[in-house]
């Protein structure tokens, strides 16, 4: 059965998440993944928005994408229409003020460990949700052992686009992700903060700028760049003042992460960031 109290809880985030992964498909490309769809609330959102003529969702558990199946139309009902009761198959459906027709056409789900079932050009953008960093890191960086070459998976699809939201958002989990992305020659394009259920999670949508390393920006140079009455500021203030005053606490009590030193050092060079 759905948990809708939780699903009421995940929708803004989730909303969020497939906001930025549509911002930019005209220009990054015409197809995206969801990997660890799990249930493929997000899947079906990205789809409904129109922006990619292809949605697939991933997921390595078939037992989730059973139930899944079974519950997405109570999904669809609670996450995206607000207004019926049911959706069919095939459906027109309405997301917002825009109809989407036939949206089982360009939704397509796989029962697929990370990357392995994706083929080159099937993934001009990735996303990942719901997962820690090293999870990340570990699905898009890992040697493409069923594949032809020692290749890491993202090179080996191709993308050109990422768009991730980890579970964690401490800085040095951060660091670590922004540096591996780096490593293959990606930059943070958007950063986008939200606080929910007690918890910060940020969003971040990294593109393909270079086919070899290319220079490590740190997490949060583009929400410490947002006029003061975006909504965003605050919230990230917030996140930026409480992960320091943690930090300094843990560092007299165990000696700090180079992650966790840096994003310090670079915290307390912006001056609107510095208590």
């Amino acid at each position: 059965a759905v948990d809708n109290a939780s699903l009421s809880d995940n929708s803004s985030n989730l909303t969020n998440c497939s906001n930025v992964c549509s911002d930019q498909s005209e220009q990054f490309g015409r197809s995206i993944v969801d990997i660890g769809c799990d249930h493929g609330i997000l899947a079906i959102a990205l789809a409904a928005t129109g922006s990619y003529q292809t949605v697939m969702g991933l997921e390595v558990s078939e037992r989730a994408l059973q139930d899944g199946a079974i519950n997405n139309q109570i999904r669809i009902t609670n996450f995206i229409l607000k207004e019926r009761a049911s959706v069919n198959s095939g459906d027109n459906i309405r997301f917002g003020d825009n109809e989407v027709r036939n949206l089982s056409r360009n939704l397509q789900f796989r029962l697929s460990d990370g990357l392995k079932l994706v083929n080159h050009g099937e993934a001009d953008a990735i996303c990942l949700t719901g997962m820690g960093v090293i999870t990340m890191i570990d699905i898009l960086f890992c040697a493409s052992t069923e594949h032809k070459g020692d290749v890491a998976e993202i090179e080996r699809v191709g993308c050109k686009q990422v768009y991730a939201q980890p579970t964690n958002s401490r800085p040095r989990n951060l660091v670590k992700l922004y540096d591996s992305m780096a490593t293959a020659g990606f930059q943070p394009r958007d950063e986008r903060i939200e606080y929910l259920s007690s918890r910060w999670y940020i969003s971040v949508q990294f593109s393909k700028v270079s086919t070899s390393p290319c220079e490590v920006v740190l997490p949060g140079q583009i929400l410490t760049k947002l006029p003061d009455q975006n909504s965003m500021t605050k919230i990230f203030m917030e996140y930026v003042q409480h992960h320091m005053n943690w930090l300094q606490c843990e560092g007299m009590k165990t000696q700090l992460s180079k992650e966790d030193r840096r994003w310090l050092d670079f915290v307390n060079c912006q001056p609107t960031l510095s208590p």
